[in-house]
């Protein structure tokens, strides 16, 4: 029994100590401190496996309508080619680079109603690590959404607003 009580003990120690108590300062861009501080999203890392992702707006390029999934899976390669090429147009007369944004797309499958709708789009902003303490990033402003991730599924989830820089709070 006290061999029980020990290897709970340490155990529940162990979960305790790994996690990291950290504070994301948006400031013109995001910094990491370490521990809880005032003017920022406060959260605890779990251990170091996970991944952090920030996705700025999402704007859709385009939605099409099918009548089956099997369908749109034989025009997907066209579509995707088309869809990036209308991104890049979109972009280039904005003056801006399309060289680091990609369409992404999500497929809405209906088949009790007899449709696929497919809807393109591309992320204002996006960024993935497996590490963030101690670490500075460029962000703009705008809604933005903070996932991060572990081999359990979504660990933690919460949207955000940066206007001039600086957190909104939602």
């Amino acid at each position: 029994m006290k061999k029980l009580i020990i290897s709970l003990l340490l155990l529940v120690s162990h979960i305790a100590f790994s996690q990291k108590k950290c504070t994301l300062i948006f400031d013109n861009g995001m910094s990491v401190k370490d521990g809880f501080v005032d003017g920022g999203v406060q959260l605890t890392l779990p251990s170091e496996d996970y991944e952090f992702y920030i996705y700025g707006e999402r704007n859709i390029v385009g939605i099409e309508r099918f009548d089956s999934i099997a369908q749109y899976r034989g025009v997907e390669k066209e579509f995707l080619v088309m869809y990036q090429d209308k991104l890049c147009d979109f972009m280039n007369k904005k003056g801006e680079s399309c060289g680091d944004t990609e369409v992404a797309y999500e497929i809405d499958n209906s088949p009790m109603f007899g449709y696929c709708n497919v809807i393109y789009f591309y992320y204002e902003s996006s960024m993935f690590t497996n590490a963030i303490r101690n670490m500075w990033i460029s962000i703009g402003d705008g809604n933005h959404t903070i996932f991060i991730l572990t081999h359990d599924g979504i660990y933690y989830q919460r949207r955000i607003l940066l206007k001039n820089g600086k957190l909104v709070e939602l």
